[in-house]
C-alpha cells in the first residue's frame, strides 16, 4: 500500500495515482455509408469504382448494403488520478480523472452497389395440364468498397466512484478520446453471376470476380463517452489480494472519424469492457 503525506494542516494526503486498469473487450457499432462520391475521392486510381455510375443511362446500379452491426476489439490501459485526495478517507464518493492509451483493432467502413438484368430463360410444358412455366434468368453485379483500419488514442475519463466498505463499488462518469487510425487498407471487390428462377435463389451463383487493394493514409478520430461501472473486490482483509477488483464498463459512445479525401462521419456505439481495477492507495 502507499504511503500518504502530510497536508498544511497535519492530515494525511493520499497519492495523486489511486488506481492503475487494465481491461478489455468489445466496441459494437452500426454501419456507417459514406457515399460513392466520397468513395471515389478517396479511391481516385480504383478502376471498379470509376464504373460504378448510377446516373448512365441503363446502368440501372442502386444501392446496397442492409444495416448491419460489427463488434471489433478493444483494449485499454490506465491509472485513475485521485481529485480528491486531500479530502477525507471516509468521504463516501471519490472523485477520478482517469488517462488511458486505448487501442481498437480491424474497424472498418463498407459501402455496396449493385445492378441486375432480369429476362426469359426457358419454358415447360406440363404434359398433364399443358400449362407453361416460365424460368426467369437474372444477372447480377456487385461492387464492394471497404476501408479496414486500426486505431490508437488517448482517454481521459472522469469518474464518481461509490467509496464505502462494502466489495462491491459503483462508478459513473463521462469522457473523451482522441486519437489515430493505423494500417488503413482499401478494398474494391466486384462479384457477378446470374441464376434461375423460381428454383434458384435470386442472386444464386454470384462469385468474386475481379479485386482491388489499395494503402490508405492515416486520419484524427474522437469520440465522447459515458461510463456505467461495477467493481468487485476480491478480498477485504488480505494484503494483496484486496487491491484487486474485477472491473466492469459500459460505455455509450458516439464516434467521430474521417478518411482523406473524404467527409468526416459520426456513428453511435457501445463498449463492453472487463478487466481489472488495482488499488494504489
Amino acid at each position: 500500500m502507499a504511503s500518504f503525506a502530510q497536508s498544511g494542516t497535519g492530515e494525511a494526503v493520499r497519492p495523486l495515482v489511486g488506481d492503475a486498469y487494465v481491461i478489455g473487450g468489445a466496441v459494437y457499432s452500426a454501419s456507417v455509408p459514406l457515399g460513392l462520391a466520397d468513395w471515389k475521392a478517396v479511391l481516385p486510381d480504383s478502376r471498379l469504382l470509376q464504373k460504378v455510375d448510377p446516373n448512365a443511362p441503363g446502368a440501372d446500379y442502386n444501392y446496397y448494403l442492409p444495416e448491419y452491426q460489427s463488434a471489433t476489439g478493444m483494449f485499454e490501459m490506465g491509472v485513475g488520478l485521485d481529485l480528491g485526495r486531500k479530502r477525507p478517507q471516509q468521504a463516501k464518493v471519490r472523485q477520478q480523472l482517469r488517462i488511458s492509451a486505448t487501442y481498437v483493432g480491424a474497424d472498418e467502413l463498407t459501402d455496396a452497389w449493385r445492378r441486375s438484368l432480369t429476362g426469359p430463360y426457358d419454358t415447360l410444358v406440363s404434359q398433364q395440364t399443358g400449362e407453361e412455366i416460365l424460368f426467369d434468368t437474372t444477372w447480377s453485379e456487385r461492387t464492394v468498397v471497404s476501408a479496414r483500419f486500426s486505431r490508437i488514442g488517448i482517454a481521459a475519463t472522469y469518474l464518481l466512484i461509490g467509496n464505502n466498505a462494502s466489495r462491491w463499488k459503483w462508478n459513473i462518469g463521462a469522457g473523451g478520446s482522441l486519437g489515430t487510425t493505423l494500417n488503413v487498407q482499401g478494398n474494391v471487390d466486384r462479384f457477378a453471376g446470374s441464376g434461375n428462377r423460381p428454383y434458384d435463389q435470386y442472386y444464386y451463383g454470384v462469385q468474386l470476380v475481379e479485386s482491388e487493394s489499395f494503402r490508405i493514409g492515416s486520419s484524427i478520430w474522437g469520440s465522447v463517452h459515458g461510463v456505467f461501472g461495477l467493481d468487485y473486490r476480491l478480498s477485504k482483509a488480505h494484503p494483496f489480494w484486496s487491491t484487486l477488483n474485477l472491473h466492469y464498463e459500459l460505455r455509450p459512445a458516439i464516434q467521430f472519424g474521417s478518411v482523406p479525401g473524404a467527409d468526416g462521419y459520426a456513428y453511435g456505439t457501445v463498449q463492453q469492457l472487463f478487466g481489472l481495477r488495482i488499488d494504489l492507495r
